[in-house]
Order: C-alpha cells, then structure tokens, then sequence
C-alpha cells in the first residue's frame, strides 16, 4: 500500500553491491528511476546501492513516502524494480532498462495500492453511560490518523489518533461523555495522510473547542461546519478530503446512542433433563456482566449466575446455558439483569415430559434459513418436495457440495438425509411438517466429511453439547458456526477445546444447520436414528 515501507531482498554473488532502479507509468524517465527519488534518473547513474552481506544477501526497505517529501507522488499503478549486480554494462553504459548487457539483475513488480481504511465499531449502538471505542485498521503506514465526530451538540473535531504497529488505532468516549450525549446518530469520518505523510485538511483553529471551520494545504479556503447538520458536516469534509489536490484518503463510518436495553431471544421450549440455551442482545458494552435467574411457575429461584457480553457486530449478545436435571415439566421465566444500569427484562420456556417422536416442525424464519433434519425421514416424505409449499421469493433451496466446493441447486426429487445442512429462504414465516422413518434395525446414519468447510446437520430431536456431537470425529474438526435466523447474521463460532463464548460445550439445536471446518479427513456418526 502507498505510504508502507516495502522490503526488498535477495542474494547476488557478482559483486559487492546492487544497484536498484525501478519503471512504470509517468516516471519521468522511462529507462528508470532511483526509487527514493524519482527525479535522479538511472541512465544519469543514480541509483540506490546497498551492500551484499558476508551471507550473499542483501536487503533494502524501500519508503515509499520518501518522494513526496520532495513533491514528487508516485501514482497508484505497477512498477518494476531492478536489482543489478553492477552499475554499469559490458559497453560501459549506466545500467538502466535498456542497457543491462552483460549485467546479472533481477526484476520485482510491486503493485502500489492506495490506503485503506477499516471500521470495526461500523453501525454499532452505544447505551449512554457506557464507555464505547471507536476503533479500526489502517493499511498504508501511518502514525497517526485524525478523527472526527458530529452529533447533535457533540463533536471530536480532527482529534489525532495513534496508529500502532498492526495499523491498529482506537479512541474511546468515557462514560461521562456518554452519559451526556443526546439519543441518536453521530456521523464518524477517520482521515488517513496517504503517501505525504500530511494531513491536507486539518481544524483551522484547533486551539479553540467552538471552532468548527476546516482549512486545507493548496488553498486559502476556510469552511465552517459549525452550522451544518451532523451529516451534511460530514459529508462536506469527505468532500474536501476527496478532492484531487488532496492525496488523503478517509472512511465515513456512524454509530447511535441510545439509553441502555437487554433482551432475550425466543426461547424454545425443551424436554426435561436436557439443556436450555437462553441467548440475547444489548447495547451495553462488551465484557460487562450481566445477571441471569430462572425461576418455576410458583416464583422459586431454580438457578442462576453470571455472564459476559460478548462484543458483535451492531447489537452486543449474551449466553446463558441451563441445565434442567431436577426440573420438574411446565413453565418457566428467565431474567437478565443490569444492576450498574438498574434495568432487566423477562423471558419464558416450557419443559415437557420426554416423549418419542413420530413426527416435528420445521420452523422457517422469513430470510435464510441453515437447516437440517433431527432424523430420518419418512419415505415418501424424504426428498426436497417438502419445502414445495414454502414462498420463496424465487430462491433456490441449496446444498453445498464440500469434495466439488460448490453450491447444487435442489430439485424436487433430491433426497433430504440426516446429517447435511441446507439453506431455505422463506419470504414469510413458514413451518414445514416433517414425518420421521419409523425405527428400523438398520446402522445409525454416518456421513464422510472432507477437509474444509463441510454443511452438516445436527442429528438429534434434543440439543447437546458440540463436543458430544462431533464425538466422533475426534480432532479432526477445528470450527463450528451456526446462523441466527433472527439477525440473519452467523453466530459466535463454537472451537475445539476452547473456552467462554468459543466453548465445545455449547449446545447444537435440532433442526438447524452448521458450518464445521475440518482439519482432516473423517466420518460424522449421528446421535440418534
């Protein structure tokens, strides 16, 4: 990327030195150029020479900003750098693109890319009172980047930010500034100095908190923001950064404030004995605790604890697995609780009596739906022509095909088996009635999985720990992701032996599909028939 130090090496057992130049477009010699200044032309004999080490090796790290500091701007296209082993051909010519008789060189081409900028707080819901981080990545060197920040009576206005060694750079609002900001969207813009190394518009008087003008580096001209909704601000300083005298680059990006809120995701209900997954969303900040109490029909507390917010894409989540062993069958309620906001709120689930089942429900959400089948179907119930009363909306039910890596639309004849995962799209929601195979003496279904990303299906009516589940494939397997058909957003992946929100203990659900990453080869048992 412009503006990045690129190491270049290699060996050269000629001689003593190498001599680098480089060619590309709009060099001002198109015979070659010394790559830190691209006036001093190599048919001239300039070059940038560095020494061969006692190893045969050399190394240079080729600045890339270094021309600019001279007003000299490469621009973003492919380039040609030469490494020779002398400065000079066998006629006596400076060495240069057309002159290397005699001459042992080496070529590199470098593509220079303008620098990027990458949000990672990107739409995100700040709860007042709450620190919250603006954060991001950089490529394109950089020490620095500027920040700014509209909002209704609130601004960080062209703030330096520090850009670590990863191109990591982060800026926070405390609680108290927080707690103060009005509900509602704030406008971001993160301005990168590019291949100069300087920021072409910059606060016209920094120095001063109500001063909301802006100046740039090729002009007199001032504007002020100050007067400007929180958008239009933003988009008159994307304007002035993007103009084609400025060689900055910038990212608008926007968060919103809003008091703190928890909730809870539809809970299924379950069979007693088996494990309750209850998950949620929230605004307030990653790595906060929250309380979680689940209590019987008759108000009697049957467990509680603890847990984490875990940080996510828009809306934060929380997870909280319960084990009903020693429940007793019928309704229950769930409470998450805030005590440093003073907020909470309630969900419910039932448990019943375990019962074998002759048939289920296919729940369909309106979007994409990741699904399996807990069991065998039934035959004549077993094949893609169930989904036949689903709308659609014109999509295609697909499978994917792991050993060919691509995607197979179904027909209405393609056998549904246990074990694989398919994607439905719904317009609405929709259950789909599942009749299972009656038990039979036959092997529990097995299903041979590849190298790669595998769709599997979970094969059981009651959900269990993934890393029961995947008993059978040993270490083989590495990762396992589900999608939330709510947020229609993939959920927090589930790791081999890891631990907290990536735990092998989190329950797989019926009727759901996954992406498994495997390792190796090897051979996916079902849990049930």
């Amino acid at each position: 990327y412009m503006g990045d130090r690129i190491k270049l090496s290699g060996t050269n057992t000629d001689s003593n030195d190498v001599y680098l130049f480089m060619t590309g477009p709009t060099l001002p010699d198109g015979a070659g150029v010394a790559p830190d200044n691209l006036s001093a032309w190599a048919s001239a004999g300039n070059y940038v020479r560095r020494p061969v080490e006692s190893d045969d090796t050399w190394e240079y790290r080729w600045d890339t900003t270094a021309p600019a500091r001279s007003g000299q701007i490469l621009d973003l296209a492919t380039y040609t750098v030469y490494a020779c082993s002398n400065c000079v051909d066998e006629q006596g010519n400076n060495v240069d693109k057309y002159h290397l008789s005699g001459v042992q060189y080496q070529t590199f081409s470098l593509v220079l890319k303008p620098p990027s900028i990458t949000m990672q707080s990107s739409g995100a819901v700040a709860a007042r009172g709450d620190p919250f981080t603006i954060a991001g990545y950089v490529n394109g060197e950089s020490e620095q980047v500027k920040l700014w920040v509209f909002g209704e009576n609130f601004h960080v206005f062209g703030a330096n930010v520090t850009v670590n060694d990863i191109g990591y750079f982060a800026y926070t609002l405390d609680g108290k500034e927080t707690q103060n900001l009005s509900s509602g969207r704030y406008d971001v813009v993160v301005q990168h100095p590019a291949v100069d190394g300087t920021f072409n518009v910059y606060p016209f008087m920094p120095e001063n908190s109500t001063d909301f003008r802006i100046a740039n580096t090729w002009s007199s001209d001032v504007v002020d923001l100050g007067g400007l909704a929180p958008s239009e601000a933003a988009a008159a300083l994307v304007e002035m950064i993007e103009v084609p005298k400025s060689d900055d680059v910038c990212c608008r990006d926007s968060f919103s404030v809003d008091d703190a809120w928890l909730a809870i995701d539809p809970i299924e209900n379950r069979t007693v004995g088996r494990w309750v997954e209850i998950t949620g969303t929230t605004n307030i900040a990653a790595d906060s605790t929250l309380n979680v109490e689940v209590f019987s029909n008759a108000s009697v507390s049957c467990t509680s604890g603890q847990v984490r917010v875990i940080r996510n894409t828009g809306c934060n989540r929380w997870a909280f697995t319960v084990d009903s062993s020693g429940f007793e069958p019928g309704p229950y309620v769930v409470t998450i609780e805030s005590a440093a906001f003073g907020i909470h709120q309630n969900g419910s689930f039932s448990l019943v009596e375990k019962n074998i089942m002759s048939e289920g429900v296919l729940s369909l959400s309106p979007g994409w739906n990741f699904v399996s089948t807990p069991k065998a179907l039934a035959a004549g119930n077993d094949t893609a022509a169930i989904f036949a009363g689903v709308a659609s909306a014109g999509h295609s039910a697909l499978r994917y095909d792991a050993p060919a890596r691509t995607w197979v639309i179904m027909k209405a004849d393609d056998q549904i088996s246990p074990l694989e995962g398919y994607w439905i799209y719904a317009a609405e929601k929709t259950d789909v009635h599942l009749a299972y195979a009656s038990a039979s003496p036959q092997a529990t279904p097995e299903r041979a999985l590849i190298t790669g990303w595998n769709a599997i299906g979970f094969s059981d009516t009651e959900p269990a720990a993934a890393r029961e589940v995947l008993f059978s494939l040993g270490d083989a397997w590495w990762k396992l992701t589900g999608f939330n058909t709510t947020t229609q957003a993939y959920e927090i992946p589930i790791i081999q032996d890891g631990g907290g929100e990536y735990s092998d203990a989190r329950l797989m659900m019926p009727m759901k599909g996954y992406w498994l990453y495997m390792t190796e080869n090897g051979t996916l048992a079902a849990m049930g028939v």
